[in-house]
């Protein structure tokens, strides 16, 4: 009897930070199939359709309940994403540095005040991968599914 073994090969799941502005039909149509586990940033209008949450870093003023506070990492990156997101954006850059702090592997949003600067973040920050929901469904290959 002959029998051919097929090599199962596992696709990688990958992490994804959704900001509050990013569509998450697309992105759940993605977790659906298998390609990305999507987390929130606890700052605002949180959903129950994402099951993962991450806290925010602590800058004050600040809810006890609702983040953690910085180590030294922590507040060496503020400082940067401050420079380039600017002080006025302090939720935008809550959001980048808890993406980074916690190490996915995307940050989605639909937010010009991130978007517009994701070049400068990624000069500072060269792990960092800043894209639409439309950018991350293309390049994972689901855009004409």
């Amino acid at each position: 009897m002959n029998r051919q073994h097929k090599k199962v090969t596992r696709q990688k799941v990958y992490s994804v930070t959704k900001d509050n502005s990013a569509s998450l039909p697309k992105l759940k149509r993605l977790e659906n199939s298998g390609l990305i586990k999507i987390f929130q940033v606890d700052l605002e209008n949180l959903t129950k359709k994402i099951k993962e949450t991450c806290l925010p870093s602590t800058i004050f003023p600040f809810k006890l309940n609702h983040s953690r506070f910085m180590d030294k990492n922590s507040n060496k990156r503020w400082k940067k994403i401050l420079k380039v997101i600017g002080k006025s954006n302090l939720n935008d850059a809550k959001i980048v540095e808890t993406h980074l702090r916690e190490g996915h592997d995307f940050l989605v949003t639909e937010d010009h005040h991130i978007l517009d600067k994701k070049k400068e973040l990624r000069k500072v920050f060269p792990s960092i991968r800043i894209m639409s929901p439309d950018e991350l469904v293309n390049k994972l290959g689901m855009d004409n599914e």
